[in-house]
């Protein structure tokens, strides 16, 4: 950043030295606001699943953070399959009017799901002029992009808005898993947020049969594109979340036995439940 703008450094960082990472703030960089926040519930039938929509009303596609709850006492985002039981898929979508939820077939009991959203103020892609309408109110401090005049701009446009919530980071860690080819890995995590907090896990993903790690990571869940072979849960790493722990767990043949996994993760303040 040269002659404009803003920036806060976290605690114990010299905000004329921070690095960008070690900023809370910085108006050259746009956070991720919150526009809305929500729950839904809907019936999921055994052997048909169940499925509903959510209007969100921003006027454009939206970017959004979802979490199912099958029925248990975890929540597990977008395309995640029930590992709990009959590993039914929950899938998640946004389009101009609505969010999207849905469980698939493989369900075989009836019960109700809930689902927790995020609905982003930034739209899904960019888009060219900016979507939404001009920020008004009387209230707190807004932040315009580079460029954009913060009297007349719109939503999408404010780098921060106090309007808005942000995602707000409450820990961030890593760990790794080793594969055995006859059995699945997990790993527990305690996040000690005394509530289920948002969260996003990015795993690792190996080059094929037999071979290391790349170094490349993944949002999980996940299937790697070359596998030893059976089903698609035994071939996906799925994370899960209750009010106690962060649940990672590979499947049993996502690679050869022996090797190295490595993740990373994110809990976030923001509360599912």
């Amino acid at each position: 950043m040269t002659d404009f703008g803003m920036k806060v450094s976290k605690e114990g960082f010299d905000v004329g030295t921070a690095a960008i990472k070690d900023l809370v703030l910085h108006s050259e960089h746009f956070g991720i606001k919150i526009g809305k926040v929500g729950s839904t519930t809907f019936s999921v039938t055994s052997g048909s699943g169940g499925s509903t929509t959510v209007a969100h009303g921003m006027g454009y596609t939206p970017g959004f953070l979802a979490f199912i709850k099958f029925g248990g006492t975890k929540y597990f985002p977008p395309s995640s399959w029930n590992i709990d039981s009959n590993y039914e898929q929950f899938l998640a979508s946004s389009d101009g009017t609505n969010l999207n939820f849905s469980v698939d077939s493989n369900a075989n009991t009836n019960y109700t799901a809930t689902v927790y959203y995020f609905i982003l103020v930034d739209p899904a892609q960019p888009t060219s002029p900016a979507s939404g309408v001009a920020s008004t109110g009387s209230y707190g401090i807004k932040i315009s992009k580079p460029g954009v005049d913060v009297k007349a701009a719109k939503d999408t446009e404010l780098v921060f808005s106090s309007k808005f919530n942000t995602f707000k980071v409450a820990g961030t860690g890593t760990g790794s898993l080793t594969s055995d080819i006859t059995n699945p890995q997990t790993a527990t995590i305690a996040h000690g947020m005394g509530y289920v907090p948002a969260f996003m896990v990015f795993t690792e993903i190996h080059a094929g049969f037999g071979e290391p790690s790349t170094g490349d990571f993944y949002m999980s869940p996940h299937s790697p594109p070359a596998s030893i072979g059976g089903s698609l849960v035994d071939e996906t790493i799925i994370c899960s979340i209750d009010s106690t722990n962060l649940h990672i767990l590979m499947g049993k043949v996502v690679v050869n036995t022996g090797r190295v996994i490595n993740y990373k993760y994110v809990f976030f303040h923001n509360q599912i439940e």
